[in-house]
């Protein structure tokens, strides 16, 4: 039986609650989700620019992530 930490549950209730705070309800999306929390963060710290760098490597993470969920599932894959 596989058990999670109660302070990993805490830390993703802790920055939802944040996010929460700071950006005003009428401007959140769930759609937008994520890139609409760091165009807000950044252009409240008027540094904007730094929104496409960190699109980039939010993609480029993603693309990472999916590759090694993929190539975790193929090792389990018997070869004939």
């Amino acid at each position: 039986m596989r058990t999670t930490s109660p302070r990993k549950g805490l830390g993703i209730f802790a920055m939802a609650l944040a996010i929460a705070i700071v950006i005003p309800a009428g401007e959140f999306s769930f759609a937008a989700g994520v890139m609409q929390v760091i165009q807000y963060f950044f252009t409240q710290l008027r540094i904007p620019l730094a929104v496409a760098p960190m699109a980039v490597l939010i993609t480029i993470g993603g693309v990472f992530s999916l590759a090694a969920r993929v190539l975790h599932g193929l090792k389990g894959l018997p070869v004939r």
